[in-house]
Order: C-alpha cells, then sequence, then structure tokens
C-alpha cells in the first residue's frame, strides 16, 4: 500500500517514508533480501522484492542521496503480465502494466496528479527501456 503521507507498506510494516535514513533501512526486515545495485557520486540503490500489503509483489529499487531517502522505483509484479522475459515482450504488454499501474495508484491515492509537500509519485512507460513502473521521488 502507498499514502498520500509518502509511506509504503511492504509485508504489513510502514518500510518506506519520507526522510528515512539508509542505515535505518538497512536494519529492516526489507533489506534482508535487498542486493546492492549502484554505488555512486553519493547515491546508494538497492534492488528488493517485496509484498505491499494487497500481497502485490513488487520489485523495488530504493535510492539514498548521502544515506537520505531520495527515489523508489516499484515495479509490480502482474499475473500473466510480468516476469515473461524479453523473448515475450511487447509495447502492448508494458502499457496494459501501466494501465494496471495506475488504477492501483488511483485506488489509494485517487485521480493523479501525485504531487505533495514530501515528493512526487509518477506511473512511466519508458519506451527507451521497454518497462513500466511507478517512481516516487522524495524531496530531500
Amino acid at each position: 500500500m502507498i499514502s498520500k503521507n509518502g509511506v509504503i507498506v511492504i509485508a504489513g510494516e510502514s518500510l518506506i517514508y519520507p526522510l528515512l535514513k539508509e542505515d535505518v533501512f538497512l536494519e529492516s526486515s526489507l533489506s534482508r533480501n535487498a542486493e546492492k545495485d549502484i554505488f555512486n557520486a553519493g547515491y546508494h540503490t538497492y534492488r528488493a522484492i517485496g509484498a505491499l500489503e494487497d500481497e502485490l509483489e513488487c520489485v523495488m529499487f530504493v535510492t539514498f542521496y548521502h544515506g537520505v531517502l531520495n527515489m523508489i522505483r516499484l515495479g509490480p509484479r502482474w499475473p500473466g503480465l510480468t516476469g515473461l522475459g524479453w523473448d515475450n515482450w511487447s509495447e502492448e504488454n508494458e502499457l496494459a502494466i501501466k494501465k494496471l499501474n495506475d488504477q492501483w495508484l488511483e485506488s489509494y491515492l485517487g485521480s493523479p496528479p501525485y504531487q505533495y509537500k514530501w515528493g512526487k509519485i509518477e506511473s512511466e512507460f519508458d519506451a527507451k527501456t521497454g518497462g513500466s513502473d511507478i517512481t516516487i521521488t522524495y524531496f530531500q
């Protein structure tokens, strides 16, 4: 679940929230299965998989800048559409994923735009990478 105050509930715990410190994240249950993804120029990104409150499994890229939460990208794993591999990739499927992402956000947050004092939330299809995800940017 995601709320208008920027909190993301994963497996029943409020694990992601504005101004989250990296050391606190590293002590959380989500970090137990997290892998270091990118570490450069003050940015630390971890890749993790977790189930949101509604049991929707997501791949998450959690990025910190100088130890403070900067951004999270959520890639919900929609049954029948995600995890099919590049051999079965199609723009049509990715746009269907984006539509499901949009509907999921709307069920929790109402209609877009999702601009808040703490940050913003966007549902995107990126034709260059061939993927659809939800990007949450936290202002510091």
